[in-house]
């Protein structure tokens, strides 16, 4: 048994743009495999040596180290292992939502869809045509803008509904739901059911999952 599977410990990487023009040409190569990827959210396993640097870095962090420079460097490290001990296709799949043709387009994309509250707001953000930007959008995310969102924004409704003591109401506010019966309209057709019939399977199907 692992010596991780019973306790577990979160760190992030946050990082607005890739500055390192290594890494940036690195990820963008991954795209012409994302064309085979159904991303669903999968996760990577944890190699020994990734968790290697994940210890250390747990360490350093603990220790106070806070350096702007040194979550620099590490930033850099940690796309030095993925790249050195890691499959192109295991790559493709786990940078899946920040590869593309244009890694800033892409940023854009993902950092204000769920602050707009239309395709036209979002191309107004990427300064380009409705038409160009469509086409982008297409060749980037492989479906329409319009699909792609409502796809995403069902995605974070299904995780929200399933979150203990959440309302249906305070999903519809995070949202931007205008009335029931638009959320109701939303939830059949991205899930054949009501909202409140998607909750009630959601905290059923976790409370039957099988406990460590």
């Amino acid at each position: 048994m692992s010596r991780y599977s019973q306790k577990s410990a979160v760190i992030t990487c946050l990082f607005d743009v890739i500055n390192n023009v290594c890494d940036k040409l690195n990820i963008h190569s991954y795209w012409p495999l994302c064309r085979n990827i159904d991303y669903d959210f999968r996760p990577l396993e944890i190699i020994p040596q990734l968790y290697s640097f994940l210890d250390s870095l747990k360490y350093y962090m603990q220790q106070g180290i806070n350096c702007e420079h040194f979550h620099e460097l590490k930033q850099r490290e940690l796309f030095l292992i993925l790249r050195w001990f890691y499959k192109k296709e295991e790559l493709a799949e786990l940078l899946y939502p920040i590869i593309g043709n244009s890694l800033d387009f892409k940023a854009l994309v993902l950092e204000n869809y769920l602050k707009v509250s239309s395709v036209s707001e979002l191309a107004e953000l990427s300064r380009m045509g409705r038409s160009h930007f469509d086409a982008v959008f297409k060749e980037e995310f492989g479906m329409p803008a319009r699909q792609w969102m409502l796809k995403q924004i069902a995605k974070h409704v299904k995780y929200h509904l399933s979150e203990p003591g959440v309302t249906i109401s305070d999903v519809m506010i995070k949202f931007n739901f205008n009335s029931p019966t638009h959320f109701t309209r939303f939830c059949k057709q991205q899930f054949g059911c009501t909202p409140t019939e998607l909750m009630t399977k959601l905290h059923s199907d976790e409370e039957q999952a099988p406990q460590n």
